[in-house]
């Protein structure tokens, strides 16, 4: 599984979600760094602006993505997922963010 170590610690400062051509782009504060995620049907998001990164890495993705794509008519093997997460909250999925991907790149 894929993890980037270059934004841990960074407080993300904005999302940028452009639905047509299906790109995430993931902004941090005091830094030109930024990461973006192309092909992008579903994103699970529980408030992250704001937030410090504390993990930064793919995971096997979950049944909820499985289940909407196939309300999508998508096969859910055919993309990666992707969790940021920040400081712990009151429930086990708040202040964290899942994405469906199918490429990543991190721009400096």
């Amino acid at each position: 599984m894929e993890k980037i170590k270059e934004i841990l610690g960074l407080k993300i400062h904005a999302i940028i979600h452009n639905y047509d051509e299906k790109k995430i782009s993931i902004s941090f504060d005091n830094t030109n760094k930024r990461i973006e995620f192309y092909d992008c049907p579903l994103v699970f998001d529980s408030g992250v602006i704001g937030k410090i990164v504390h993990i930064a890495e793919g995971y096997s993705g979950e049944m909820s993505f499985v289940i909407l794509f196939r309300e999508m008519g998508l096969d859910s093997e055919d993309y990666s997922y992707f969790m940021i997460k920040g400081e712990e909250g009151i429930r086990h999925s708040q202040n964290q963010m899942r994405i469906a991907y199918k490429r990543l790149g991190l721009i400096e």
